[in-house]
């Protein structure tokens, strides 16, 4: 979650029980699951190509984050 909080440090958020970052009129949250090691992401946008492209560009940010910390 730290990794994600840089991340979106200067994008319009919301933080309740994750991150939610806003970018153009698109959407996605990031929480993370309280009974096991994994987090949900949840896009938004008015096309499911930027839905789509917005979750695995944080999929991709969640893996790489995870290996140069040795897990999350």
């Amino acid at each position: 979650m730290r990794k994600a909080m840089e991340h979106s440090d200067g994008f319009e958020r919301t933080l309740v029980e994750g991150i939610k970052i806003f970018k153009d009129d698109d959407s996605i949250l990031i929480y993370p699951e309280k009974e096991s090691p994994h987090f949900t992401i949840i896009a938004d946008a008015g096309e499911l190509h930027n839905a789509d492209k917005l979750t695995n560009q944080f999929v991709t940010l969640i893996n790489k984050w995870k290996e140069n910390e040795g897990g999350i």
